[in-house]
Formats: structure tokens, C-alpha cells, sequence
């Protein structure tokens, strides 16, 4: 900016104030956007590059104080040439101030850390954290697969599934999509990775014990609506509820496995009811009590 040696040196003392942190802001951001997008998920793109642009607009602020520096400098060696007075040469301000820089990058460092957190922090399973925990279901060996499209609108085409409990789910995607890319994370951990426009990937959401979701992992469109519902049937699951066979069609004899102990003539046994008032209007092939006998004799040895 000119105006003698006193002069440039004010202005560059503002332009690098905290140059250190800057540079390594931008440069880790760029280097962590740089990543694949199946490593690092679309949010913490989102964030290390705010926090990379965020590093960059920062040297405005020092533009605009080395601005001040340089002008309050001439105003002060313009001042003391009218009331005449001698420049002195001591060589004071000679020497820049000493400045931490390894400091200054720590810090940097940081804020691109915190960056990356909030991103992971956002959307956890993009990146391969489970949320559901371990399952030690014991799966039934068969397998089920969804076909499903990703449109324009943001959404999945269909956008639920039903699963038996204990089958395992193979979701395919195809990316419908021509202007976007998408693709379909679980709740588990389970993704697809990135789907171009026209492209089909299929995913292994593993072996199926509860209801779960899925959504488009792109920064914005699991907001949109973009999600995948898995609902879990079958006789596995509600076995495991508390309101046991009565959806399921009462235990072993409806699956032809067992043989039914009694049957109710108008299909309706209220659970809730006395012994006696439940077992109205029911059939009994076999007597429901056990005669207990008490027994008083030597004990059986060998």
C-alpha cells in the first residue's frame, strides 16, 4: 500500500493477524472435502466447507483493519512533520512482534475438528456409526428384496417395505433422478453409497428383528421427506410383544404344528375375564385342572 517502510509495516502487521489458523482452516477443510463422499457423508461436506469458507472470509476483516493501520499511520508521520518534528532512527518497529504461529494452527486445527464433528454429529450412521445396537436375532435364513426407484420430488418409490421378523432385506435402488445424485442409509449403519442418475445399487440392510428407517444421506433431502420405511411382521415379533398369539392366530395349533386344547364356538375368549366367565361357551376336550394328592410313605432309596 505504499507510504514508507513505518507505513507497510502496520498494514502486514493486520493483514497476518492470526495467519497461521487461517491457512490451516482452509487448507484441512479443502483436504477433508476432498474426501470421498462414502467416507466422510454428505454433512461433513457441508460443514468443513462453511468452516473453509468461514477461514477465508476472514481475511476481510484484517483487509479492513490494515486499511486503518496504513491510513493512521500517514496521519500520524504527516502530523509530526507539521509540528517538526525529526523522524527518529532508534530502529524500533523494525522487528515485527513475535507472533505463536504453532498456537495459532492448534487452533485451526481445532475449529476444523469441531466442523467435522457437527457434521458426523448430524447424520452419525452416513458415516458408519450404528444406531440400533447389536441384534442377536436369529434370522430365518430367507432373504427379501425391494426394488425401489429415488425420484425428483424426494422420495423413494415405493417408500415402505414389509419384512417377516428374521428375513433378511436386500433393498435395490435405482437412481430415477436425472439432475441429482441419491442414495439410501439405514439407521444401522447399512448404505448404498452415492447413486449417480440412472445407476442401481442395492444395499444389505442384514437381518430384520424391529420396524426401521432409511433416508437420502444428501445434505437436505432427508429433510424433504426423502425416507424408507421397513415395517417388521410376523408371529416372531408379536411373540416377543405383550399381547402375545392374539394377532397372530394362537400359538402352536393355528400353525398346524401342535393340536388345539380347546376351540371357542363363537371365536371370541375374553383373556381379561375369570377363569370360569372365560371359558364359557368353549369346548373342552380335556379337563383344564390337575388333582393334587398328598402322599405320606417311607422315601425311595436305591
Amino acid at each position: 500500500m505504499g507510504g514508507g517502510p513505518a507505513v507497510v509495516r502496520a498494514s502486514n502487521k493486520e493483514f497476518s493477524r492470526f495467519a497461521a489458523a487461517r491457512v490451516t482452516v482452509v487448507n484441512l477443510s479443502l483436504i477433508v472435502f476432498m474426501l470421498p463422499t462414502t467416507l466422510t457423508g454428505s454433512w461433513v461436506k457441508v460443514t468443513v466447507s462453511a468452516m473453509g469458507a468461514l477461514g477465508l472470509a476472514s481475511f476481510l476483516p484484517c483487509m479492513v483493519r490494515g486499511v486503518k493501520a496504513s491510513v493512521n499511520t500517514r496521519k500520524e508521520m504527516m502530523a509530526a512533520r507539521a509540528r517538526g518534528e525529526k523522524p527518529s532512527f532508534d530502529g524500533s518497529g523494525v522487528q515485527p512482534d513475535p507472533v505463536n504461529h504453532t498456537r495459532h494452527s492448534l487452533f485451526g486445527v481445532l475449529a476444523v475438528v469441531l466442523a467435522l464433528t457437527l457434521g458426523i454429529a448430524v447424520d452419525p450412521s452416513s458415516v458408519g456409526f450404528n444406531l440400533m445396537g447389536g441384534s442377536t436375532a436369529t434370522g430365518t435364513g430367507q432373504t427379501t428384496t425391494v426394488k425401489v426407484k429415488a425420484t425428483s420430488n424426494y422420495r423413494f418409490t415405493p417408500d415402505t417395505a414389509q419384512v417377516p421378523v428374521g428375513n433378511r432385506l436386500v433393498v435395490e435402488v435405482t437412481n430415477e433422478d436425472q439432475g441429482m445424485t441419491h442414495d439410501l442409509t439405514f439407521n444401522n449403519g447399512a448404505k448404498t453409497g452415492t447413486i449417480n442418475p440412472g445407476e442401481t445399487k442395492s444395499v444389505d440392510v442384514g437381518v430384520i428383528t424391529a420396524d426401521s428407517e432409511g433416508w437420502c444421506s444428501v445434505a437436505g433431502h432427508r429433510q424433504q421427506g426423502m425416507l424408507f420405511h421397513v415395517k417388521a411382521t410376523g408371529s416372531n415379533l408379536q411373540a416377543n410383544g405383550h399381547h402375545g398369539g392374539g394377532a397372530s392366530g394362537g400359538g402352536a395349533g393355528s400353525n398346524g404344528s401342535g393340536s388345539n386344547v380347546m376351540t371357542a364356538q363363537n371365536g371370541n375368549v375374553d383373556l381379561h375375564a375369570s377363569p370360569e366367565r372365560a371359558m364359557s361357551g368353549v369346548t373342552r376336550c380335556c379337563s383344564p385342572y390337575l388333582r393334587v394328592r398328598s402322599v405320606t410313605g417311607r422315601p425311595c432309596t436305591k
